[in-house]
């Protein structure tokens, strides 16, 4: 009997030992998807909703030669004070070459579009000098993404 109380006690502390040190690892929520957020300064005067649509867009290549990954049209009301405060969210982790700002006239195709402003980027350059924006599972936040645009 002694020796079954012996073996129970050696069998009962190496299992704690055992479930003590497998501990599940605590695991911390990792986003799968980031966001993309900052201003759009307006110099000039917002068109009028009737003369055509403003846009807001990422690309993952730039200069376009497809759609953007994604975009928003920005309404007229949206503007505070020539400002346009925009988030884009559920942005899969990459790179984009490019934020930019652009107008197309009402009647016209929507790859019919005049490029106001790209994060970066400046016209004298023909916004071809733009900045990347990497999101990734280390920074899936990035804020402070803020464009100039020229309406002309």
């Amino acid at each position: 009997m002694k020796l079954m109380k012996n073996m129970f006690l050696h069998f009962f502390v190496a299992s704690l030992f055992i479930f003590v040190a497998c501990e599940d690892e605590k695991t911390e929520d990792k986003p799968e998807k980031g966001s993309i957020s900052g201003s759009v300064s307006f110099i000039g005067d917002f068109p009028p909703a009737d003369s055509g649509s403003v846009r807001i867009s990422i690309h993952r290549d730039w200069y376009p030669t497809g759609p953007p990954y994604s975009y928003k049209e920005i309404a007229p009301e949206e503007v505070i004070n020539n400002v346009y405060a925009y988030e884009f969210t559920q942005v899969a982790f990459g790179t984009y070459s490019a934020i930019a700002v652009d107008f197309v006239a009402a009647g016209s195709s929507s790859d019919e579009y005049t490029i106001w402003g790209v994060y970066g980027g400046t016209l004298q350059a023909g916004f071809m000098n733009g900045d990347s924006v990497v999101v990734s599972i280390t920074e899936p936040d990035i804020t402070g993404i803020d464009i100039d645009a020229t309406i002309y």
